[in-house]
């Protein structure tokens, strides 16, 4: 099997939360005011100009975007929000290997790519720094939550 990457849509949504990542679910939560993960996810869908799922053997690993934080600042908010299918290794591979296309889509026509991580999101942490992101030190406290902000400078 291979992964798809393709736009997503809203109708995506539905199998994204009902097999969501808990760590996922967990940030979603803490960083959208408890709300219900459909309600959030339309949230996201709404705040940006970019987003796309991806699947593996027809079900929906992740679905990712970016949401414009400062057009004339140039700069943007990454986000990504898991299935459990993105936890096998051969998933994960695939997910890799589209990921340096990907990022451009992500950060094409801006110089600054930034966002926070739950601290404990290891598989996020670590696909972030494969893909260049830089972490700060400090923690930021987030609800009582721990999270890091990550950021990349982009080439123009």
């Amino acid at each position: 099997m291979s992964l798809e990457i393709r736009d997503a849509s809203r109708a995506d949504i539905p199998g994204l939360v009902a097999d969501m990542r808990g760590i996922d679910r967990l940030e979603a939560r803490l960083t959208m005011g408890n709300k219900d993960l459909h309600e959030v996810m339309q949230v996201m869908f709404d705040r940006s100009d970019v987003v796309r799922t991806g699947l593996f053997g027809g079900r929906i690993a992740t679905i990712y975007g970016r949401a414009p934080v400062s057009v004339l600042g140039g700069e943007c908010m990454p986000w990504l929000a898991s299935t459990t299918l993105i936890e096998k290794p051969s998933v994960r591979t695939c997910f890799i290997r589209h990921t340096k296309t990907e990022l451009h889509r992500l950060t094409d026509g801006f110089v600054l790519a930034w966002n926070l991580v739950h601290e404990k999101n290891r598989l996020a942490i670590r696909w972030l720094k494969w893909a260049g992101f830089i972490f700060e030190e400090e923690r930021i406290p987030v609800n009582g939550n721990a999270f890091l902000r990550f950021s990349k400078s982009i080439p123009e």
